[in-house]
């Protein structure tokens, strides 16, 4: 059997690594480790046309606490497509990038993230029997992979999008290709990474924004804190009602808008929400002042919530 050799061998950790792909398959990508005794496989998008990948260690994580670290690769995948006529032109263009996280030991995939998927086509027929078609689908998101935890943030979705030569107009239809992961904290537990409640989201987050006692937050954690609060209605326990109110009067990091949409969950969790403001006006704080704001907006929360509530 004859091997391509993509990538000469590199040695990391206990590891030695040789990328290689199968000229008898289109469908993997695969390392060879440990004396080429043992193989890694990495699955490879469908594609109809001419396809290369490329996978690189870019990091070692211990995420399992086992003392031996997982490895941390990108697979970048470009694909490419065109084909010409007399009365026609076709051209198609693939780019993907995926971080993907493994357990060597296990031969176990742990994590897989598509960061950034670009899909340009183009159609032309002379007879426009068909009409002439041309567009794109596409998303992106930004992905941080820490050392206990992976942070995805900024989704930014392109629907799919089709320009016709039948009547020149640009039409947006249902998008093929959907995001593979959502916005938010993933942690490691047990045997693979679980995305964490949006409420721990905003605690952690929050409780680091205070303990800074600056105006500022990154772009990342201010995002995150908009996609958790996006994603809550009805909250009913006390506990977590509080928390909401002290991001609604405290976290206030320049360029976040975001914090009328707690007013809109503290207004669906009637009537126990009504209940956490009077709990915590009842409890202030030793640096807080009756008179200065945001200690001394609580009151005109409660009145709005209560007016509201009596209107139902």
């Amino acid at each position: 059997m004859r091997i391509i050799l993509l990538l000469s061998c590199f040695l990391v950790s206990n590891y030695t690594f040789s990328q290689f792909t199968d000229p008898h398959s289109t469908k993997q990508l695969f390392y060879t480790y440990n004396g080429n005794s043992d193989t890694l496989f990495f699955n490879i998008p469908e594609f109809n046309g001419l396809l290369t990948c490329d996978v690189q260690l870019i990091d070692t994580i211990d995420y399992t606490q086992s003392g031996r670290k997982e490895y941390v690769f990108l697979k970048t995948c470009n694909g490419w497509f065109g084909r010409n006529g007399a009365t026609f032109s076709d051209h198609v263009e693939l780019r993907i990038k995926t971080y993907e996280i493994w357990d060597l030991d296990k031969k176990k995939q742990l994590f897989s993230a598509t960061f950034s998927y670009d899909h340009w086509f183009s159609f032309y027929r002379a007879a426009l029997i068909i009409p002439n078609t041309s567009g794109y689908d596409k998303y992106e998101y930004h992905i941080a992979i820490l050392k206990d935890k992976i942070l995805i943030s900024n989704l930014k979705m392109a629907p799919l999008k089709l320009e016709t030569d039948s009547n020149g107009e640009t039409v947006s239809v249902n998008q093929n290709i959907k995001p593979d992961n959502e916005a938010g904290v993933y942690l490691f537990h047990d045997t693979s990474f679980i995305k964490q409640a949006p409420l721990e989201t905003i605690k952690t987050i929050f409780n680091a924004y205070i303990s800074n006692q600056e105006n500022i937050d990154t772009e990342v954690n201010k995002d995150l804190m908009r996609v958790s609060l996006k994603s809550l209605t009805v909250v009913t326990d006390q506990e977590s009602l509080v928390l909401l109110i002290n991001v609604w009067m405290y976290y206030d990091p320049t360029d976040f808008h975001d914090i009328p949409s707690i007013y809109t969950i503290l207004k669906n969790s009637r009537p126990q929400s009504i209940e956490a403001v009077k709990n915590r006006i009842a409890n202030k704080k030793e640096w807080e002042n009756e008179g200065s704001a945001p200690y001394s907006d609580l009151k005109g929360l409660l009145k709005r919530l209560e007016d509201e509530n009596d209107e139902r």
